[in-house]
């Protein structure tokens, strides 16, 4: 337990708590490799089974899904995503449920790429039944910026001089925090820094297919390349601070 002194698990008054979800405690206790842990783990998957777990998004000539051995952030497989070079440019993972949580969410995932790409994106989209809200926040190699989907559709800057690496083998850890009560982004972490983004206001629209979760993973390529990532861990949270 963090924090707590040698022994305390042997104290007569000490809480004991069951724990049903494996899952949960590994992510709890973490590893050398960990950066950001907060809220209540509903769903965490180091791609050990490929991308059984997901729906596939691929888009444009050349793109593809493949589950390998190396590079990984932790754990034996990653999934390389070799974005099309053209139609939408992307290559990446999609989960759904139902919408069983509400209050403030978060979307962790661990990716790395080849030289250059151009952009790693983080989505959470909440469809009510009757509305949509698509969160959004777009990290860009190439220019050395984030941006977030704005409530127009149109991806605006937050943050400027953001260094990330083309080393395939130097995984990068980001975190999107909205909350789905209010509407509103939160804050994004991305390795060491912590971006907020309170008050900004996510693209919004009538939809009245059937209420759902979504949240994704991609990698963006340049427009006539077949830019290449590595994609790992998908960590989703609920009862973020």
């Amino acid at each position: 337990m963090p924090d707590a002194p040698d022994g305390y698990r042997y104290r007569i008054e000490s809480p004991r708590h069951a724990l049903s979800d494996m899952a949960e405690l590994a992510v709890r206790l973490g590893s050398v490799v960990s950066y950001h842990r907060s809220g209540t783990v509903i769903f965490a998957d180091g791609m050990e089974h490929g991308t059984a777990p997901y729906y596939e998004q691929i888009s444009g000539t050349g793109s593809a899904i493949l589950p390998v051995t190396s590079p990984t952030f932790q754990g034996g497989l990653s999934l390389k995503c070799t974005a099309g070079s053209d139609a939408n440019e992307t290559s990446g993972i999609l989960k759904r449920m139902q919408p069983v949580i509400l209050g403030r969410v978060g979307l962790e995932g661990t990716w790395s790429f080849d030289t250059v790409c151009e952009a790693f994106k983080l989505q959470i989209q909440h469809n009510t039944g009757a509305v949509k809200r698509t969160y959004g926040i777009k990290i860009d190699p190439v220019n050395d910026i984030i941006k977030y989907r704005n409530e127009n559709n149109v991806w605006t800057t937050v943050q400027s001089y953001v260094t990330t690496t083309g080393d395939k083998y130097l995984f990068h850890v980001a975190k999107l925090v909205v909350d789905l009560v209010t509407g509103e982004y939160c804050t994004l972490y991305l390795d060491q820094s912590t971006i907020d983004l309170s008050g900004l206001l996510p693209r919004y629209g009538v939809d009245v297919t059937m209420a759902r979760l979504e949240f994704g993973l991609e990698i963006n390529s340049r427009t006539g390349e077949n830019d290449i990532g590595y994609i790992d861990n998908m960590i989703i949270t609920t009862d973020e601070p």
